[in-house]
């Protein structure tokens, strides 16, 4: 009788090409060697658990009875193109044996191989809950689990690893891949609830350290994280080490260090996992949105499951009006991680600018079921009720929104709406005259700040709008980003470049440097060289404040592209109005 033995070509993967597979097994054996344990990744030259690991069970071929058939000759032609790697041809053998023999549950566990291999997960997942039915293999359900981590449906794969370690409690690298799962998901509580155990035992590796020091530190638990991110430092000069080592700098705010950090391990491996993700969310916090689109785009041709770049290139795009663009990847984020408010919040915004009315009602319905307190999205499903006829459903949502929560305003840092605004003169202006009668817009800002310089046109034409019913108000602060700190990616690109203001007259220069450049076409004010004011509202490295005619803060926001809003603006100045 014809047998296929488990051979061992599925032991090797072809560095920098499409091998055909590894063992489950080996898989935990290259983690425990890597430098720094890595999500999906088979083209990197170190082998890592994301490449093509999909394992055939078992190469059986056909009963004997079936050595002259035609069907036997398919299927052994199917796995020989297989082990060559001709996955396309493979695939189409498999489908013709498998329509003359459906019955062939091994073969159908080597069809969803090739299809997980070929990249096309789900119909893996489908192939492979069919041969589970055939035969409940724990290795088909390995393979079912990976293909659901590898399609992004990481709350399917949990539950299959989960039923896959009650059976093999013992298995190490089946807590690896649910750790993982639940780093990807945002819930570090349960990685380190899942790993603390093994390194209490003495299980130390370098993946307990990565997934645990990471989970740790992303949980804002930045002492407790540094154990543990200090055994990757351990391995010298390396990407990895530079990635943890900016990744600690941005957990602690520190942003502009960060960007040099994730620069500098981008240069030594750019394809370190979510690394290029991590440089484009410390590139759009200092106002470089272009440079953090193209990191974004870097890392989803990577991993196109990676649910920040997704949600944050989708929102550049939003913001920026290419809705049709920006869609599928705010779908694939909100599918990523369905619990994600923001995301389900990106979601129907979209579709309501793009006048896809039913599909806005469905997005803003089920995000309201999981936050019904969500006032902005109680405002909106309003107006799209409004749009399908349903006057009696909008009129209960206008109501239910005038009770519910506000909106949220990007005022990280910034002096609570509703506090009295500090009083200051910076001639030839001061806060009492300028609030007197009508609000007063500050505007704090820099030359060397893209968030401000992004946003100055729209604010010139705002105080064009206004002129009559509000004093705008320009107070030019410290330099952003001077030539002798760190010089921003998006200054760079824009040749802006400013040594910091030694005295108060070259400070006052910069700030006629600006109102030239930017056209500013309302009133412009220099704070101190003791940055009196600017100190006083938090207002560095830009942010906008409506102060009252009462004297209190009305509303406050970040500027840039990805803060400020106009229409936010424009809402609380009419509020604002005597």
């Amino acid at each position: 009788m014809n047998v296929w033995g488990e051979s061992r070509w599925s032991d090797h993967c072809a560095w920098g090409k499409e091998g055909i597979t590894y063992q489950f097994d080996y898989f935990l054996l290259i983690l425990e060697t890597l430098p720094l344990y890595a999500p999906p990744n088979c083209h990197s030259g170190l082998p890592s658990y994301h490449g093509p690991m999909f394992l055939p069970v078992a190469l059986l071929l056909v009963s004997a009875t079936l050595s002259a058939d035609e069907t036997d000759r398919i299927c052994s032609q199917a796995v020989e193109l297989h082990q060559k790697g001709d996955l396309g041809a493979a695939i189409n053998s498999y489908k013709a044996c498998l329509a003359a023999k459906p019955e062939l549950t091994m073969m159908w566990s080597n069809y969803g191989a090739a299809l997980a291999q070929a990249g096309r997960y789900e119909d893996a997942i489908e192939v492979y809950r069919k041969a589970l039915k055939g035969a409940p293999d724990p290795r088909l359900r390995r393979n079912l689990a990976l293909a659901y981590y590898k399609s992004g449906a990481l709350d399917a794969a949990i539950a299959e690893i989960q039923t896959l370690r009650v059976a093999t409690p013992d298995d190490v690298s089946l807590t690896f891949l649910l750790a993982d799962c639940h780093l990807r998901l945002g819930q570090f509580q349960k990685v380190i609830e899942l790993l603390t155990p093994l390194e209490a035992a003495g299980r130390e590796s370098k993946a307990v350290a990565y997934l645990l020091g990471m989970a740790l530190l992303r949980s804002g638990d930045l002492e407790r994280s540094k154990a543990y991110l200090e055994r990757i430092q351990k391995g010298g000069d390396t990407a990895e080490a530079r990635f943890v080592d900016a990744m600690v700098k941005f957990m602690g705010g520190d942003y502009p260090a960060a960007v040099q950090g994730f620069a500098k391990a981008i240069e030594l491996n750019p394809d370190v996992p979510s690394l290029q993700s991590y440089y484009g969310q410390a590139l759009l916090l200092t106002g470089d949105p272009d440079g953090a689109a193209l990191a974004f785009r870097k890392e989803l041709a990577r991993d196109p499951n990676e649910f920040e770049s997704n949600l944050k290139l989708g929102s550049i795009l939003q913001f920026r009006k290419q809705l049709t663009e920006a869609l599928p990847y705010l779908e694939q984020a909100r599918r990523l991680r369905p619990p994600s408010l923001e995301a389900q919040n990106a979601v129907a915004k979209t579709y309501l600018a793009l006048n896809r009315w039913e599909e806005a009602r469905a997005a803003y319905e089920r995000l309201l079921a999981a936050a019904p307190q969500f006032g902005e999205a109680r405002g909106a499903l309003a107006d799209v009720y409004d749009r399908l006829g349903r006057q009696t459903d909008a009129a209960r949502e206008r109501a239910a929104a005038a009770r519910a929560d506000k909106p949220a305003t990007a005022d990280t840092g910034l002096l609570a709406a509703g506090s009295a605004a500090p009083p200051f003169t910076l001639l030839p202006a001061s806060l009492a005259e300028l609030h007197k009668g009508r609000p007063a817009v500050l505007v704090f800002g820099s030359y060397t700040c893209p968030k401000y310089r992004f946003d100055a046109a729209t604010l010139n034409t705002l105080a064009a709008k206004y002129q009559n019913k509000a004093n705008f108000l320009l107070i030019y602060v410290q330099e952003a980003h001077s030539e002798a700190d760190w010089q921003s990616s998006q200054n760079q690109r824009e040749g802006v470049n400013l040594r910091p203001a030694r005295t108060f007259e070259e400070k006052t220069q910069h700030a006629s440097l600006c109102t030239r450049k930017l056209q500013v076409k309302f009133l412009s004010v220099v704070d101190g060289m003791d940055r009196v004011v600017e100190s006083a509202y938090h207002g560095w490295p830009s942010a906008i404040y409506i102060v009252g005619t009462d004297g209190h803060i009305a509303w406050r926001s970040r500027l840039g592209e990805q803060e400020f809003s106009s229409v936010d603006f424009e809402a609380n100045l009419r509020q604002a109005l005597p």
